[in-house]
């Protein structure tokens, strides 16, 4: 058995026919940047010097009071993916929604939770809608101005499981909609505008709303794009759409908004100072992850074969464990990897391995110095202690909470001593 390398952080606590809906949809049309924008270039984080590269993050990742384990997870992957896309950050990229002591000045703010006290005021304005978030299914909606300054986002799930789901769609997918080499919003966008003015109407812009995730990993549930017509081509916008629904129930047109991973698309279209219609049109068939689920490695066996059971035989190993300490560990010698062999960090070989929801919040801090560091990474990058059922396959795991239960087990064992810890106090520590 090979031995490998881990970082305790810990802290001391205290305490049948196309769906179609006409008329003045909503009172109000105005809106502010689209989902495409806000995840675009210069938005969450931005170029200060002109030089073509982000030197800054604009976004901050804001989540409840006393957040959830699932929105930890939210906001600790997401907090990697803004430090990734920058050269520089200033930390911390998330915090608390009761720290938040200037609203108005914070560029994007990412909202996590539904009990954020900002996204519960977005529901009670009656501006954001989460009633029909089903159980493990996540949104991502664009909201103007939700603190009084700059446009943002709002990630929540119909429960924990589906927040977790929003945070990496947003953090590990988007502006993809789904695989990395499938298609980007600007690109939904797109062939709704062609389609359209294709059959006569005047589509004058598009932007992509929101997107709701799907459970089980099956992809999305639907993707809601707003469509700006011509204010006489409201009634002509919405018929074009309903036939396009209606011919892809005969598996017609099977290139313009019909996605493999995308169940829906749900196209709000205004025409003046209205919503005229919504309409929506469904993808032709199943996609595959429904007709062939993906595998979940935590349902095999401890005994399967391979990267995702047991460990492999000796034969067929992969590289020694490495040893390294505190002040290489953010280098190739430590939790990252070089697969061009050109001195560059370019791929993440660790995993940051989340406790309780009290004391992991940290962790969030953790992945954005990670992402800041690299050329590149694999997100997720986070994992639940609980869920981890093999622990000797984690590479150079980041162990972070008290609550964590590797953690304690290695407590237990001796090779970890919290006992002298102070309130107020933490621990950072490489264990072999």
């Amino acid at each position: 058995m090979t031995s490998r390398k881990l970082l305790l952080t810990l802290a001391v606590a205290l305490g049948c026919v196309p769906c179609v809906f006409r008329g003045g949809v909503q009172a109000d049309a105005r809106a502010g940047r689209s989902l495409t924008a806000i995840v675009g270039p210069q938005s969450l984080t931005r170029d200060t010097n002109g030089d073509g590269l982000a030197d800054t993050v604009a976004a901050r990742v804001i989540v409840p009071a006393s957040p959830t384990l699932g929105e930890v997870e939210a906001a600790t992957n997401l907090a990697a993916r803004l430090g990734y896309e920058t050269t520089a950050l200033t930390l911390p990229l998330v915090v608390r929604d009761d720290d938040v002591a200037q609203p108005g000045q914070i560029g994007v703010p990412i909202l996590v939770g539904r009990t954020n006290r900002f996204v519960q005021q977005l529901v009670s304005a009656q501006a954001l809608d989460l009633g029909a978030l089903k159980p493990g299914q996540g949104l991502i909606a664009a909201v103007a101005a939700p603190l009084g300054g700059g446009d943002g986002l709002v990630v929540v799930g119909g429960d924990d499981e589906g927040t977790v789901n929003a945070g990496v769609e947003l953090a590990a997918r988007l502006p993809r909609v789904w695989g990395m080499s499938g298609i980007a919003l600007p690109g939904v966008e797109d062939q709704a505008i062609r389609h359209l003015r294709a059959h006569g109407v005047q589509a004058r812009e598009a932007g992509v709303s929101s997107i709701i995730v799907d459970s089980d990993k099956r992809g999305v549930a639907r993707v809601t794009l707003r469509l700006v017509v011509a204010e006489a081509d409201g009634a002509r916008a919405a018929k074009v759409l309903e036939e396009l629904e209606l011919a892809h129930r005969r598996g017609q047109e099977p290139r313009t908004l019909n996605f493999t991973n995308v169940a829906a698309t749900a196209i709000d279209v205004v025409a003046g100072a209205n919503v005229f219609a919504r309409v929506e049109v469904t993808r032709t068939g199943l996609n595959q992850r429904t007709l062939t689920p993906p595998i979940d490695p935590d349902e095999l066996a401890a005994d399967s074969p391979g990267d995702r059971g047991r460990p492999a035989d000796a034969g067929a190993a992969g590289a020694p464990a490495r040893t390294f300490d505190l002040s290489n560990a953010l280098s190739i010698d430590g939790w990252y990897g070089d697969a061009y062999a050109d001195l560059i960090p370019d791929r993440t070989d660790t995993t940051i391995i989340l406790g309780g929801a009290a004391d992991s919040l940290p962790a969030s801090h953790i992945a954005a110095r990670l992402g800041l560091e690299t050329t590149g990474i694999t997100l997720p990058l986070t994992r639940v202690a609980d869920k981890v059922r093999t622990p000797e396959r984690e590479p150079s795991p980041i162990l972070v909470g008290r609550s964590n239960a590797l953690v304690d087990r290695l407590v237990k064992i001796g090779k970890a001593r919290l006992d002298d810890l102070q309130p107020g106090e933490g621990a950072v520590q490489i264990v072999p």
